[in-house]
């Protein structure tokens, strides 16, 4: 695998990201910063596998442990940001006790959602629509 480059939570790749999906990965990054889920170096990173489209973007610690998902980037940055805040929910409920982001008053976690002109954080119970995804309060 072609590692294209490695970066800050909520700062700007190097040249080789599309910038549709660094605004994605910020936005994302912002929310992981404001609700700290207690990774050690918690960093994006992205790259290309052989000859198979998109690129895999995802995030890694300082202990090693990365995933990642493949994102075709495309001109439609709500639906991005979306399937990547999905993805980091996903990778980061396989670790002990941590639901990201909260819920305010409730136990669970909340889900993104698109709507036509921008991603939210949603309450999965009421549907209401929280924050703007990248625009999550600190914690």
């Amino acid at each position: 695998m072609q590692v294209l480059a490695q970066w800050k939570l909520a700062g700007a790749p190097v040249e080789g990201v599309p910038a549709g999906l660094a605004a994605s990965c910020a936005r994302v990054g912002h929310d992981l910063l404001a609700e700290p889920v207690r990774l050690p170096g918690l960093r994006w990173w992205a790259g290309r596998e052989g000859t198979l489209p998109g690129i895999l973007v995802g995030l890694r610690t300082d202990e090693g442990t990365r995933f990642g998902s493949r994102v075709v980037p495309d001109d439609d940055v709500p639906a991005m940001t979306v399937g990547l805040a999905e993805a980091v929910q996903d990778h980061l409920a396989g670790y002990e006790f941590i639901q990201w982001p909260s819920c305010p008053g409730h136990r669970h976690p909340m889900r993104p959602s698109v709507e036509p002109d921008n991603a939210w954080w949603t309450c999965p119970a009421s549907r209401r629509k929280v924050s703007v995804i990248g625009q999550l309060p600190p914690a």
